[in-house]
């Protein structure tokens, strides 16, 4: 039996796919998780935003509305941002559930071939072991020739 494995360069090829993958879900997995935050910290920067209610339509103070729409101005202008991180989350999501899949498949095939490794390994070894057998029987053989 050949004792060098015929798909060993396959082997090699599987597992640096499944290396790639992994280091893509790790990176996708980051950017997953910095969009996560950035979010939170739009929702508490949201959440912070305060301002006192709108002032009566008889206040002739004109600075005071026009600080009070400032404020509103500055809560849509959050909520709008708030809107795109959330997008922004959601796509970094998918593209991690992505590479997840991505590796997940590139580990089933490169476990597929070391299975026909292991297989092959065995053989080897049961064929080591029958070769050491015959040579043992062998020995014995003459050696019970020698003493009749």
């Amino acid at each position: 039996m050949n004792r060098r494995f015929p798909l060993d360069g396959l082997l090699r090829t599987r597992t640096l796919q499944e290396e790639t993958a992994a280091a893509r879900l790790a990176t996708a997995n980051g950017v997953h998780q910095a969009a996560v935050r950035r979010l939170d910290q739009g929702r508490q920067g949201l959440a912070e935003l305060h301002f006192a209610p709108e002032p009566s339509r008889q206040v002739a103070d004109v600075s005071l509305r026009a600080t009070w729409q400032l404020a509103v101005a500055a809560r849509a202008a959050a909520s709008a941002r708030l809107v795109d991180l959330a997008l922004g989350a959601t796509e970094a999501g998918d593209a991690a559930r992505e590479a997840t899949h991505g590796w997940e498949l590139a580990r089933r095939d490169k476990e597929a071939v070391e299975r026909l490794h292991d297989r092959h390994l065995a053989r080897v070894a049961a064929d080591d072991l029958r070769e050491e057998q015959r040579a043992l029987d062998e020995a014995a053989s003459r050696r019970s020739k020698g003493l009749s």
